[in-house]
């Protein structure tokens, strides 16, 4: 408004602490409110057409809008605005015009939404045909020249398994790949696709094209023991990481050779072991070999298992992992004396699960409903057997065993079942959101978090700062991080040498000092300087950490901020004396905290 920029607009995308992306956007503030109102009216005029493509009725000055569409929806380069002119020409009855801006779009980008909505319009007979159930009305659009309604007619349930035969050798990938997901494609179809796709499958720059296709075969009811067979040996006759999860695709098929299955449980790569630990039919003794296995995903795998044996649940529920255990404490034939274990789990995600729990006593729910963490439950919690993302996408949880195809779809870049090697395009979207998503798949290659650790998005690096499969060379480096959340990350790894542990506990930054006086290999010395620091955060940490000797959690149990003493009955390692005293303290929320811990300890020596 005044000073030097006085006239100019500028805009703000805030990523993260100390990563705001400010910057002039060229105009001024008459020329970006034309703009803004430009597209606002381009986007009414737009709605208005759908509206009345759809049969409702406009007001007249919604239809007058409508034929004014010249001065409003201008052309451009841009697909969306040639789409949403192109919408506009149908209405007024001008469809040759409709179907050059359609043309004109595509060759923009073929698939955004509204160039999609377009097409339907512009072709809306041939896509009625194809999501008919007469067989004439499907054969003639299964021979129709435009890809996407030869594709709906692969995806109708009714088209009979002749038309899928004549689809199968379509020259349109999204085409085959909708044959190979249909469940009426018959056993010859099926390998007629799969050998098409061989010729892809054995180099590593095919692979990719012919991966949703080969995952779609390998998935279905009807595939050929052959194909499975092959598919599941891929890795040994293609040097290229994204054929490990074609093999998991097959792994978890149960029309697969037994013997070869028994192999597939002791594959090299955890991608593989991980779809094996999901397969309906497995032998009792590979499932036991699983829940041990050193790959903490492998096992979580295991313990979403439905029929999975209670001596093995409770060989699960002392997972050093958090996320084995909540699949544990969500398991629908966990027993109730194991559930009443779990609620004393150090983890918020675990009793979080356990407030859902069924089968969980009467009396040890009364428990329960004292701990700090508990949330009367609402509604159905439908979490067990699914992945754990962090929301950046709409939809549902997707289960353990989703397929490539949906892990992609659905943009769940933490998800098993998302290929690593396809995961760095997707870095910066959404203003580097992907990468932050993409930071907790559980097999991140290498090369992958090098370039992790050096992301612009603060959040992200402070993730894989926390990862295990992190290098300690990549944790050294991160903790002098100009960030405060990334170096308080680093500063938590059990790995972090002493002398960077040493600086991290005398950081300027209170996160940072919590983050080492939080680190399971602090020593007793360093935690006893923390235990008197200033900042209460950093002595609640000292307090929660299970190194941290009796005697100074006893002296931390009388701190006098009431945030630190409430913490300390989350501590089993707190002195049952000093508890006892805590059920005296003066504040209520304080006495209520202890009184869990006291319930709780009372029936285990019980």
């Amino acid at each position: 408004m005044t000073g030097d920029l006085a006239g100019q607009v500028w805009s703000d995308f805030t990523a993260a602490e100390g990563d705001a992306e400010m910057g002039p956007t060229g105009l001024s503030f008459r020329g970006w409110y034309m703009g803004w109102l430009d597209m606002s009216l381009a986007s009414a005029i737009v709605n208005h057409a759908r509206r009345a493509l759809a049969g409702q009725a406009l007001a007249d000055a919604e239809r007058e809008a409508l034929v004014a569409h010249e001065r409003v929806v201008a052309p451009g380069a841009k697909a969306h605005t040639l789409a949403a002119r192109g919408l506009v020409d149908v209405f007024v009855g001008r469809d040759e015009e409709a179907a050059r801006r359609l043309a004109e779009a595509e060759a923009v980008e073929r698939h955004h939404p509204l160039v999609d909505e377009l097409r339907r319009v512009v072709h809306r007979q041939a896509f009625a045909d194809a999501a008919s159930a007469r067989r004439e009305d499907l054969e003639r659009a299964a021979r129709y020249p435009v890809a996407e309604v030869r594709e709906h007619v692969a995806q109708n349930p009714a088209t009979a398994g002749e038309v899928l035969a004549a689809l199968a050798d379509d020259p349109a990938d999204a085409v085959r790949r909708a044959v190979a997901r249909h469940p009426s494609s018959s056993t010859e179809t099926l390998s007629r696709l799969l050998g098409r796709a061989a010729r892809s499958l054995h180099s590593a720059e095919g692979l990719e094209r012919a991966l949703l296709e080969a995952e779609a075969i390998a998935l279905h009811p009807r595939a050929a023991p052959g194909a499975l067979a092959s598919l599941a040996t891929l890795d040994r006759e293609v040097d290229a990481p994204l054929a490990f999860w074609l093999v998991r695709a097959a792994a978890r098929h149960p029309a697969l050779d037994p013997d070869l299955r028994r192999s597939l449980a002791a594959h090299r790569s955890p991608v593989v072991r991980h779809a094996v630990a999901l397969a309906p039919a497995l032998d009792p003794a590979d499932v036991a070999a699983l829940a041990r296995d050193a790959d903490a995903a492998v096992r979580m795998a295991v313990a979403a298992r439905p029929d999975l044996q209670a001596s093995l649940l409770e060989h699960l529920a002392g997972d050093p992992k958090k996320d084995v255990r909540v699949m544990v404490a969500e398991h629908p034939n966990a027993p109730p004396g194991l559930l009443a274990r779990l609620t004393a789990d150090p983890s918020s995600s675990v009793i979080y699960a356990l407030c859902y729990a069924a089968a969980l006593p009467p009396e040890d729910r009364a428990i329960l409903e004292l701990h700090p963490h508990y949330q009367a439950p609402e509604g159905k919690h439908e979490a067990f057997g699914r992945w754990r993302y962090t929301g950046r996408v709409s939809g549902p949880p997707l289960p353990l065993d989703a397929s490539i195809d949906e892990a992609q779809r659905y943009g769940v870049y933490s998800h098993p079942s998302f290929p690593t090697p396809l995961l760095a395009p997707h870095i910066e979207e959404q203003y580097r959101l992907g990468g932050y998503e993409m930071a907790l798949h559980p097999w991140l290659p290498g090369d992958l978090l090098e370039v992790l650790s050096r992301d612009d998005y603060g959040y992200t690096r402070s993730r894989i700062a926390g990862l295990a499969a992190t290098p300690l060379d990549i944790i050294e480096r991160l903790s002098r991080d100009a960030l405060g959340m990334v170096r308080a990350a680093a500063a938590e790894r059990a790995e972090l040498s002493a002398e960077s542990w040493e600086r991290l506990s005398r950081d300027e930054d209170d996160d940072v000092r919590a983050g080492a006086a939080a680190n399971p290999r602090s020593p007793a010395e360093g935690l006893r300087r923390l235990a008197r620091d200033p900042e209460r955060w950093v002595r609640r940490a000292v307090l929660w950490n299970a190194a941290a000797p009796p005697e100074l959690l006893d002296e931390l149990a009388r701190d006098p901020e009431p945030d630190v003493r409430r913490a300390a009955p989350l501590n089993a390692a707190v002195p049952a004396e000093a508890i006892a005293r805590l059920a005296a303290d003066p504040l209520p929320e304080v006495r209520a905290w202890a009184e869990w811990r006291m319930r709780l300890s009372a029936r285990s020596a019980g």
